[in-house]
């Protein structure tokens, strides 16, 4: 019907499509969980009792840019897959999938 998609390592039709919006949605949900356990991380780096403690440890640096990373790449995750599901709505609204629309 659609496309073949290489998140699933399979071809979205009729058949598989809820299952797809499925994945899609829970991927946005999973992004957005991660997103905000990377400022609760990033909010507990910085604000920590005794700060000094945490900076002098050999791992702080790669704490802190992980957190700062991972909260972006969750964020533009998050958008990318919203776009996508949005566009599979789209298709559902107007009966007719991307390929047929070109």
């Amino acid at each position: 019907m659609d496309h073949h998609c290489p998140w699933i390592n399979n071809c979205v039709g009729h058949r598989n499509f809820k299952y797809y919006l499925q994945f899609l949605f829970y991927v946005v949900i999973s992004a957005l969980y991660l997103s905000l356990l990377m400022i609760v991380s990033f909010y507990q780096l910085l604000c920590s009792p005794k700060p000094k403690i945490h900076m002098n440890q050999p791992w702080y640096p790669q704490v802190f840019i992980g957190s700062i990373v991972a909260f972006v790449m969750g964020l533009l995750m998050a958008y990318f897959c919203y776009e996508v599901l949005n566009e599979e709505f789209e298709a559902i609204e107007y009966n007719q999938g991307h390929v047929d629309s070109e």
